[in-house]
């Protein structure tokens, strides 16, 4: 698992741990945006917050959350929200479960 991984030195954990605060701390309002946007059918912000997901997730070896939200930003270049509940569904486990593998490294986190 990549959350739970030891870096090679003090500089690449310090810019791990880093990494991982900002993601614990930014993408609920992330997800938040992505509920959001699916619940008022606007599938450009569903695309933008999708994207955002994506990106901040890869770096985690998210892989299944990446490929989902990949799911989501086909959908808002379509310019349709048909079908994302039940993607966001899945996404939300899967988010649950990143976010609480890297919520765990960073109390685990000598930093």
């Amino acid at each position: 698992d990549s959350a739970t991984k030891v870096c090679s030195s003090p500089e690449n954990e310090e810019l791990l741990m880093k990494r991982i605060q900002t993601y614990v701390h930014d993408s609920p309002r992330i997800v938040s945006e992505l509920d959001m946007a699916i619940r008022n059918q606007d599938a450009t912000a569903m695309f933008q917050a999708a994207h955002k997901l994506k990106g901040s997730s890869v770096h985690f070896g998210a892989t299944r959350l990446v490929a989902l939200c990949s799911e989501l930003e086909i959908l808002g270049r379509a310019r349709t929200t048909e079908g994302a509940d039940e993607v966001l569904t899945e996404i939300k486990t899967q988010y649950d479960e990143i976010q609480a593998a890297l919520s765990e490294r960073l109390e685990k986190s000598p930093i």
